[in-house]
Order: C-alpha cells, then sequence, then structure tokens
C-alpha cells in the first residue's frame, strides 16, 4: 500500500460520512499489529525525559490546548500543526515509510500522517478522549493517492483535521476520502479487504503524498 497527501464511541465515529467508511468494517482490539502505530508511541513515551527545544514547545502548546474550549482546542490544533513545514519521510530519515513522533515532528517537519500523529497526541494530552479520535489511511479518490487524516467526535459530530486543509470539516461533508483503515489506542478498524484479509499494516509502507 501506498499512501501519504493506516462502531466504539459515544458518537459513533464511522456512522455519518458513508463516502469515507463503508458499512462494514472488521474491528480488533489488538492495536499490537499496527508495528509503526505502536513503535511512535513507545519513542514518544521515551522522548518525553529529555528537555530539548521541541519538548518545550510541545509543553507550551498542551497547557495553551487546555485552556481552550474544546472546539477552539481542536480548531487551534489543526492550525498549529498545519503551519509546520511538509518534508518527505524518505528527506528526513532514509525510510518513506517512517512514522515521527510528536517531538520528531516540530523538530524536523514531516508528512501527512505525522501531522495526523501530532494533532492525536496533542488532544490526548489536552484532555480529549482516545475513544473520541481516530487515526485514518485514506484514499483520496480525486488525486488518486493515498493519505492520512485524524477524525475527532465532538459536539455530536465528527470533524476531518487534515494538513491539506486550513479548516476543520464535519465528516459528513467530506466526500474525496475512501478509508482503508484507522486506529487510537483502544483498537483499529479495516474498511479495506486487503488490509482486513491480510492484517498487512504491520508491514505496510506510507508513502508521501504529492505535492
Amino acid at each position: 500500500m501506498s499512501a501519504c497527501a493506516s462502531a466504539n464511541n459515544p458518537t459513533s465515529l464511522g456512522s455519518e460520512g458513508q463516502t469515507i467508511f463503508p458499512q462494514q468494517a472488521m474491528f480488533s482490539s489488538n492495536v499490537a499489529v499496527f508495528s509503526r502505530w505502536t513503535k511512535v508511541a513507545d519513542r514518544f513515551s521515551e522522548q518525553k525525559t529529555a528537555e530539548t527545544p521541541s519538548t518545550v514547545k510541545w509543553s507550551a502548546l498542551i497547557d495553551d490546548l487546555k485552556s481552550r474550549p474544546l472546539p477552539d482546542r481542536v480548531a487551534h490544533a489543526n492550525d498549529y500543526f498545519n503551519a509546520i513545514p511538509y518534508v518527505l519521510a524518505a528527506k528526513n530519515w532514509g525510510d518513506a515509510g517512517y512514522w515521527e513522533t510528536p517531538y520528531e515532528f516540530l523538530a524536523r517537519g514531516g508528512q501527512c500522517q505525522d501531522y495526523a500523529i501530532a494533532k492525536y497526541f496533542a488532544l490526548k494530552a489536552s484532555g480529549v478522549p482516545e475513544s473520541d479520535m481516530r487515526f485514518v489511511v485514506v484514499r483520496d479518490i480525486q488525486r488518486s493517492l493515498d493519505h492520512a487524516i485524524l477524525i475527532v467526535a465532538f459536539n455530536g459530530q465528527n470533524y476531518v483535521l487534515d494538513n491539506q486543509d486550513t479548516t476543520i470539516e464535519p465528516l459528513s461533508d467530506v466526500h474525496r476520502y475512501r478509508a482503508y483503515y484507522a486506529i487510537n489506542n483502544t483498537g483499529w478498524w479495516a474498511y479495506s479487504v486487503r488490509v482486513a484479509s491480510a492484517q498487512i499494516v504491520s508491514t505496510s509502507v506510507i508513502l508521501p503524498e504529492a505535492q
């Protein structure tokens, strides 16, 4: 799988915007299958022990997010990270499939999955429940490439946070994507038969979006 530009909560993420999410999905609580996701979480935890310019920026951002009402918090997280330069993983790390921690992303820029991952962990740190968020790998049918976004549920709706969009959009208004799979730390959902049957996510590579 090439990528980039991988119903269990109170607002039933995936129940609306069916152009993104098919009716049928395979769910598993075995997050360990997604090694790229778990490796990011492990490295991020380890990196918290060192004080660096990135950790200082991160702490200030989380304090700021915590002070904001939820809609403004989500919008600010989207704006903050979307302002960070887009840099190919192959250029940054010599590995087109490398997924960055938020600290690495703050220090070096990154590609689509890194924007979505940073938003996920920032909103989690600010108090948004993980069950209200999903990191989603999608197919962009307009640009014929794969991509990663974050979906966040609040105020009774699901919203798309996308590094290609300066505003957060209701999921029901987004029609250009089709989901391959979604993940948070409670489990994962496979919407693609290829992912569900082969469970290839642990070895799949997310490649950069076209510029």
